[in-house]
């Protein structure tokens, strides 16, 4: 290795003192310093504070003294205004051309890496679920790229300056609206897309164990929307039906298991808690797809609660029309004719 080469560190300090900027003598700030320091008070270091001794305390009594009277005193820079470029190296000052340039000081390209990353998990994340799928090319989310997300966030800052009353506007093919460059930019559906999608962060992965079974836990109980099970049987009654399959996965399979099995945790409401009697419930579907339980004994409609509802047989299917035309609608406990 050449021993001549020197470091970056001194590259960098070599382009500042080679800058047509003005070389700042720290000689005399140095001093000042000192003797600021030297007016502290002692006690400071006793805590050992090691910022102590480049601070200098003053509270709401002290008079601001350093500061020259705005009223007598204008301002006037000395240096020309826009970008400063005194505390940049070579390398930096070459890539500074343009103000984007200088927002990508502060958006740099790790960031907006991780925010495409981001988005991407999202997109994914939620057309695989089935939402947003008009987002999607043949089926597909296409990935967002740096530059791609660049330009959607000249968009949202052109949008900020330019004022329209909807964002349709920005597209439109109107005349009064001919000289807006968003068009030409991004179509309005990736940018939607966009929008929908933006995360600055991928969520966490709080709890691992379950996010392995979560996709089959959302697409399991799909199986069961149907108007026919779904008005069969009431709310509770569900999500039991569902707990039950799922206890029985891995189990040897039971034919219609859904109508024929009685799961054991239902086999202790088998008395009427209004007659006290031994037997089979009618369900009546209703339109909201919630189910009144009738006695058959008793003909007196119970609630869906576990501590009064009684079951020795699933539900059989009653037309709720014909159940209310003949005996009126159900009231609490009572009929209402």
């Amino acid at each position: 290795m050449d021993t001549d080469l020197i470091s970056s560190d001194e590259e960098d300090y070599l382009d500042l003192l080679l800058q047509d900027g003005d070389i700042v003598d720290d000689t005399e700030s140095y001093t000042t310093e000192q003797e600021v320091f030297s007016s502290q008070d002692s006690s400071q270091s006793l805590y050992g504070d090691t910022l102590a001794k480049n601070i200098y305390w003053k509270d709401e009594n002290t008079l601001d003294d350093s500061a020259p009277d705005p009223r007598t005193n204008a301002f006037k820079p000395e240096k020309p205004p826009g970008f400063q470029f005194a505390n940049f190296t070579r390398k930096q000052l070459q890539g500074l051309k343009s103000p984007a340039d200088f927002f990508k000081l502060f958006c740099t390209v790790e960031l907006l890496t991780q925010i495409c990353i981001a988005t991407n998990n999202q997109a994914r994340t939620l057309i695989s679920a089935g939402m947003c799928t008009s987002y999607t090319s043949n089926g597909a989310w296409e990935l967002l790229t740096v530059n791609e997300l660049l330009r959607f966030l000249g968009i949202v800052i052109y949008m900020s300056v330019v004022k329209l009353s909807t964002v349709d506007k920005y597209w439109s093919s109107d005349v009064l609206y001919k000289s807006c460059p968003v068009r030409d930019v991004m179509s309005k559906k990736r940018f939607l897309a966009i929008l929908s999608f933006i995360q600055v962060t991928s969520p966490a992965e709080v709890d691992k164990v379950r996010c392995k079974i979560n996709e089959f836990i959302g697409k399991y109980p799909a199986q069961f929307e149907n108007t026919t099970f779904v008005s069969r049987f009431g709310q509770l009654e569900f999500r039991e039906s569902i707990a039950s399959e799922l206890m029985n996965i891995g189990r040897p399979s039971v034919e219609n298991i859904v109508v024929k099995h009685m799961p054991s945790f239902l086999s202790i409401r088998k008395d009427c808690v209004y007659c006290n009697a031994k037997v089979s419930m009618d369900g009546l579907p209703s339109p909201s797809h919630k189910v009144f339980s009738v006695c058959n004994t008793c003909n007196v409609p119970l609630c869906c609660s576990a501590t009064r509802n009684c079951f020795y047989n699933w539900h059989t299917e009653v037309n709720i029309q014909t159940y209310v035309s003949q005996n009126g609608k159900f009231k609490k406990r009572k009929l209402e004719t």
